[in-house]
């Protein structure tokens, strides 16, 4: 019967049981050994004894290695894998936010309050508390009133939202007085107002009395007009009646200013149906100078310590 055979190449190796070799020194670095298979002669099958499990140990040879390659060989190996793992784990971490289920779409993000740009929010969150979810129906000046825009420009309404009037409930809006709107957004409520509230023909030829007054009314000649254009529906004194309050009310009269009595008398509220200038008793127009009688009138009542700022009257819109 024919011998087994089984071939080996010079570069093939076995690994075999360990075996310290006494010849090595032995310290701080154990040594193992890794028994290599060597062909002894020229290339060619090597036989094998029957019921051999190795090929005879003669054809080996001990070579020693130290353990320490292997742990820093094996060390440097965790650490690039440790890195490799780390660098990868990074653009997940970055954009972990963007890719979570549940990620907000653009529109659902939350502005900063300087990049706020339409006129709907800006009015919501910093006028409509006085002036009216609409303009219309607050306790300040109704805005969203086409006779009110065409009496005052946008030299006055910029003037007014920025820099507030003091002394009264008007607080200033711009960055620069201490306030949260840039000039950007401050020019898209004066456009905003226009655009939905103004109508070109809110006058219809009618003379307007100038916004600011010319001169100083007479408190006097005020008392008269007073008593012929509003006595009948605030009384004899501006005490007010059964459906209408005061205003000669010191509380009233501090917290406005002469400007806005005048501005009240020429544009009126129409939410509350009290008319403009042209539509009192007295059967005709009231004059500049009759409106500005009255506006000294009421100014009369007001508590002496308590006389506010007045708007300063360029930038106001005479016709």
């Amino acid at each position: 019967m024919k011998p087994n055979l089984l071939p080996f190449k010079p570069d093939t190796h076995a690994v075999l049981p360990s075996k310290v070799d006494p010849t090595i020194p032995q310290g701080n670095c154990k040594s193992i050994f890794i028994n290599t298979l060597e062909e002894s002669g020229p290339q060619r099958p090597m036989h094998l004894d029957r019921g051999s499990q190795y090929p005879p140990r003669d054809q080996f040879e001990h070579k020693p290695v130290c353990r320490s390659h292997f742990v820093l060989s094996s060390f440097r190996t965790f650490v690039l894998t440790l890195l490799l793992c780390v660098y990868m784990s990074i653009p997940p971490l970055l954009t972990g936010c963007d890719t979570l289920p549940g990620r907000p779409a653009e529109a659902d993000r939350p502005l900063r309050p300087a990049d706020v740009k339409d006129f709907s929010r800006l009015y919501s969150e910093n006028c409509s508390g006085c002036h009216g979810a609409d303009g219309r129906f607050g306790a300040a000046l109704a805005l969203n009133n086409p006779v009110y825009l065409a009496l005052v420009d946008d030299a006055a309404l910029r003037r007014v939202i920025a820099g507030g009037v003091p002394g009264t409930s008007a607080p200033p809006f711009a960055r620069s007085a201490g306030g949260l709107l840039t000039d950007e957004q401050i020019d898209i409520l004066i456009n905003g107002m226009r655009m939905q509230w103004a109508q070109p023909d809110a006058l219809a030829g009618a003379g307007l009395p100038p916004y600011a007054a010319d001169g100083s009314g007479d408190a006097h000649g005020g008392a008269a007009v007073y008593d012929a254009a509003c006595r009948s529906c605030h009384g004899a004194d501006g005490t007010g009646t059964h459906s209408l309050g005061s205003i000669v009310d010191p509380a009233f009269l501090t917290l406005v200013s002469n400007q806005a009595l005048r501005t009240l008398i020429i544009a009126g509220r129409p939410d509350l149906r009290h008319p403009d200038w042209r539509s009192y008793p007295v059967g005709q127009p009231l004059t500049a100078q009759q409106v500005s009688d009255v506006v000294a009138w009421l100014a009369a009542r007001r508590p002496a310590a308590h006389q506010p700022a007045e708007e300063p009257a360029p930038g106001a819109r005479d016709s």
